[in-house]
């Protein structure tokens, strides 16, 4: 019962954690789209305004390639890249000038 109680202390821990460090929702109207990489098991995904994963990788450098694509294409927007942890590892912007 001691181990389950620290995973689930673990687990809480964790989700403040990517909680305490997400980035405020950005409107599309008014921001443009937000772009995020966050790991998904064994694989990466990229997800487009806090919706549903809408593509899956099998690494983290071809799920940041075709986010950063799409930030890109689709500016102004910005691109957070998580950790495999789901804390951001870094932002990016893209026609915010």
């Amino acid at each position: 019962m001691r181990t389950s109680t620290m995973i689930l202390a673990g687990t809480a821990a964790l989700a403040a954690a990517v909680a305490a460090t997400a980035l405020p929702r950005r409107s599309r109207s008014s921001d443009g789209i937000l772009m995020r990489v966050t790991p998904d098991g064994d694989r990466w995904g990229v997800r487009v305004d806090d919706q549903d994963v809408d593509a899956f990788f099998d690494t983290k450098r071809q799920a940041v390639r075709e986010a950063r694509t799409r930030a890109r294409n689709q500016a102004p927007s910005r691109l957070v890249i998580h950790r495999a942890d789901g804390t951001i590892e870094r932002s990016h912007g893209y026609g915010d000038e």
